[in-house]
């Protein structure tokens, strides 16, 4: 059989409804009643069996609980994202340039850095992408076991979903070592882990590391928030420039206040 492009497999896996540029319905006071629970996740939970409301909201407070009491173990803060179930929301599908992406050659070939609990790789899964071409990794143990709470193996589309413990700080190789048996990415992904940092030479060793991951040619995209490390006018897109990245883009994210978004190409070495 033939492999489909990226524009193939975005205009025949993915309805353009569930491409939208805007914000995502935000849960402010963090309480399950008040989460909304948007198409793109209804989708998602629907592909592993699940369509009964009541049903997805007491799953998604077992995944909560499961990382809030492992945050207590070892003393971490709980994350805002895991507060307010933004977890159980593709971050993929708002991003302003996502057509793009889509549109690479062999597209599927992605890695999520700061994967929380898988929730961007099981959805494009579960919208017809090889899973043996999408790898995803996070810090947290906790974080996956909670994505398997969630979206359970055995219970969604057919192959593998490749998420991964990972140390993106490791002296040893990083995500790098850890993905070392998967297919090099077109196109690597970081919704929700620049900011996650305290220092910014740690947001930078995450930078380096998606430019090395990447094959030439290839896009790293994602989003930062305000407020934390590299979020000053300029800073990453200096970062990103440091590192090798051309056609950067930088700008504010739709409906979300002070959030942008990113885009870069490692190039192509000249001929």
């Amino acid at each position: 059989s033939t492999q489909s492009t990226g524009a193939e497999f975005c205009a025949m896996q993915i309805p353009e409804e569930a491409l939208r540029c805007e914000a995502l319905p935000t849960n402010e006071t963090g309480l399950l009643e008040d989460l909304q629970l948007s198409p793109n996740c209804k989708f998602l939970f629907a592909r592993y069996g699940l369509t009964h409301e009541p049903d997805i909201r007491a799953r998604l407070q077992q995944a909560q609980a499961l990382v809030l009491d492992a945050c207590a173990t070892d003393a971490i803060r709980p994350y805002k994202c895991v507060l307010r179930y933004a977890f159980a929301e593709p971050r993929l599908s708002r991003h302003p340039r996502i057509h793009e992406v889509l549109g690479l050659s062999d597209f599927p070939r992605m890695v999520d850095l700061g994967c929380c609990m898988g929730v961007d790789i099981r959805w494009l899964i579960s919208h017809g992408a090889d899973p043996d071409l999408l790898s995803g990794v996070d810090f947290s143990e906790s974080f996956l076991q909670a994505g398997e709470l969630l979206w359970p193996s055995g219970d969604g589309p057919p192959g593998e979903v490749c998420l991964r413990q990972c140390d993106l700080l490791s002296p040893h190789g990083g995500v790098c070592a850890v993905l070392a048996d998967r297919p090099r990415p077109l196109a690597v992904h970081a919704g929700s882990v620049l900011h996650c940092f305290e220092e910014p030479g740690e947001a930078v060793a995450v930078v380096q590391s998606a430019w090395e991951l990447l094959t030439e040619g290839g896009v790293f995209f994602g989003s930062n928030k305000a407020n934390w490390v590299l979020s000053g006018e300029g800073e990453l897109e200096g970062v990103l420039r440091a590192a090798g990245f051309e056609k950067v883009e930088i700008g504010l994210m739709p409906g979300l206040y002070g959030a942008t978004w990113f885009y870069a190409e490692r190039p192509k070495p000249e001929l």
